[in-house]
């Protein structure tokens, strides 16, 4: 896998995300079919090798929408979103320069 798209899944893992969820979407968006049902497989695989700058510029993208869901589901949530957008930015910047 990409460091600079390993770079962003471990940071995504660390906030309790199913990484393979994303990455099965990332798969989807690059034209690699798959059910988005969290199990890694080999067509998973392939898009994660494939896949370079414009991984980690989609799976940022996905994580800030995830963080935006979180407090539209819970407005008393919102008190952190501006901490989870810096971190999702840093991270995409140090992932960028991996890719």
């Amino acid at each position: 896998m990409p460091l600079g798209v390993g770079a962003e899944l471990f940071d995504i893992k660390v906030i309790g995300v199913n990484i393979n969820e994303f990455l099965l979407e990332y798969s989807n968006y690059t034209g690699i079919p798959c059910a988005i049902d969290g199990i890694f497989r080999p067509a998973t695989k392939a898009a994660a090798q494939r896949a370079g700058v414009t991984a980690v510029k989609a799976l940022c993208k996905r994580r800030e929408q995830y963080f935006r869901a979180i407090v539209d589901a819970h407005p008393l949530q919102s008190k952190f979103l501006k901490g989870w957008l810096v971190r999702a930015s840093e991270c995409e910047i140090f992932a960028g320069s991996l890719a």
